[in-house]
């Protein structure tokens, strides 16, 4: 794998990415997420809270949580709209964001 140390951000100035950065680098995921804003429901365990899908693609999402320190690493999501469950694990968190992929009935353990 390559990176191309140019790529940056419209409104970069160097500094830690803020809420108004735009990527401008290349888009390495398979599938391209689409921005949303859709409330969901995090559930594991018998327990459930509230968040927001921020983006998502065929294979995962950006969520934001109330609190990351409590989301296990593993749980169902569901969309309020489509009341679609999907088997998530996390890939990723930063602050109360966290990325997840979706995991396959065939990943399941």
């Amino acid at each position: 794998m390559t990176i191309d140390l140019r790529e940056s951000y419209e409104g970069d100035s160097g500094g830690a990415l803020n809420k108004d950065s735009i990527w401008r680098g290349e888009e390495r995921r398979e599938n391209p997420r689409t921005e949303i804003d859709e409330v969901a429901y995090l559930s594991s365990g018998g327990a459930s809270t509230r968040c927001r899908v921020l983006n998502i693609s065929a294979d995962g999402a950006a969520i934001d949580v109330p609190n990351a320190t409590f989301v296990p690493d593993r749980f169902q999501l569901m969309t309020e709209t489509d009341r679609r469950v999907r088997r998530c694990q996390v890939v990723w968190i930063k602050q109360n964001r966290i990325g997840v992929a979706f995991v396959k009935d065939s990943d399941a353990s």
